[in-house]
């Protein structure tokens, strides 16, 4: 029988836990979820999970709530089927994006609130990109390797359907231009080539997850790192010769041989949420093209001494990842002032309800005076 230990269960999910361990709870990780149930690997095995009333009520933004990858304090009264998850332990690291840019407590929980978690608790993340096209666009690759870097988790490329590929080297040597130093590792999951070198991530206890557009073959590469059929895949649509968005729901998987495996639907419309640290990261040589602007607040117009505009004219720099990079510096910017506003607005809506809370401690004590 699998462990805790297996899931990722470490020291430091252990020293969190110590609170919740005193009241009773025991800890599990969420393994799988749908809309309002949950699915988690507990010290008994796989159970199925509602969040409590009680948390429920106490949380105020979408972002508390648990996710795929999570570990959860949890509580099975006497008599049920089924357990309640009590709370949610710190995380490592997690994937986010942005959700609808709103306030509101309610709304938020049935929305997205202001940040949506997409997987947590993963030490590495791949991002799968298909060797097509249709998929291939390297300004969408630039925002999936920015919500990579604001993650923590370790990021890596993947480039999948490698044996229909027409010129390797040339879309090689494309990446190449935005992946900094980050691994790329061209694969096919039709007939295993290079898929050998994806096990070197897969560790006991360590855990993976996959991200993507739909069709790019996500499921696929699981499937041959499982060595057999775990995760459904459709065929190829005859009309544009694209793979079908097949994955529905985050699930996550124990490989044979140790490591966790998490699956994540296909991302249409990705809004990534960064620090002005993870934009740093993304885009190093137009940072350090900056820096030897003569100005220190170069707009990269008409300014002499520009060495961005200098490396554009050049070739050293392209338009299009200029123009991508200034484009997501004024999100990271609007997203950082907008952060400190959900900040606040949680700061007094916590303290709201602590008054609230504190007011019915006294009135009860009224009663009971009373009934004395």
């Amino acid at each position: 029988m699998n462990t805790l230990n297996d899931y990722g269960w470490d020291g430091f999910f252990e020293g969190h836990f110590k609170s919740y361990g005193e009241l009773g709870f025991r800890p599990a990780r969420v393994t799988k979820e749908t809309k309002n149930r949950f699915w988690l690997m507990t010290e008994d095995g796989e159970s199925e999970a509602l969040v409590s009333t009680k948390f429920f009520m106490n949380t105020f933004a979408r972002e508390q709530l648990p996710v795929v990858g999570d570990w959860v304090a949890v509580n099975k009264p006497d008599g049920a089927e089924e357990h309640f998850i009590e709370g949610v332990l710190p995380r490592k690291t997690k994937l986010i994006r942005k959700g609808k840019d709103t306030f509101g407590r309610n709304f938020e929980k049935a929305g997205d609130g202001g940040i949506r978690i997409i997987t947590s608790n993963v030490d590495t993340v791949f991002y799968v990109a298909s060797l097509d096209h249709r998929d291939f666009n390297l300004t969408k690759i630039e925002r999936y390797i920015l919500m990579l870097n604001e993650s923590g988790a370790e990021p890596v490329l993947i480039l999948n359907k490698k044996d229909i590929c027409p010129d390797l080297e040339t879309y090689l040597e494309r990446i190449s231009t935005v992946a900094g130093n980050l691994p790329v590792h061209p694969v096919s999951a039709v007939n295993g080539d290079g898929i050998a070198d994806l096990l070197n991530y897969l560790k006991p206890g360590k855990s993976v997850c996959f991200i993507g557009s739909s069709g790019v073959g996500k499921s696929s590469i699981i499937n041959t790192l499982m060595g057999e059929d775990v995760m459904f895949v459709s065929d190829i649509r005859t009309a544009d010769k694209r793979g079908r968005h097949t994955t529905t729901h985050r699930e996550m998987l124990l490989f044979p041989e140790g490591g966790i495996l998490i699956d994540n639907p296909g991302i249409r419309d990705l809004k990534p949420v960064a620090s002005q640290e993870a934009l740093e990261n993304t885009f190093e040589d137009v940072v350090a093209l900056e820096s030897q602007c003569r100005f220190s607040d170069c707009s990269h117009g008409n300014e002499p001494g520009c060495a961005v505009r200098e490396a554009v004219n050049n070739g050293e720099l392209s338009v299009k990842r200029l123009s991508n990079y200034e484009k997501l510096k004024r999100e990271t910017s609007f997203f950082e002032q907008r952060s400190k506003q959900r900040e606040k607005f949680l700061e007094k809506a916590f303290e709201k309800e602590k008054r609230g809370f504190m007011k019915i401690k006294q009135h009860m004590r009224g009663i009971k005076r009373r009934d004395r």
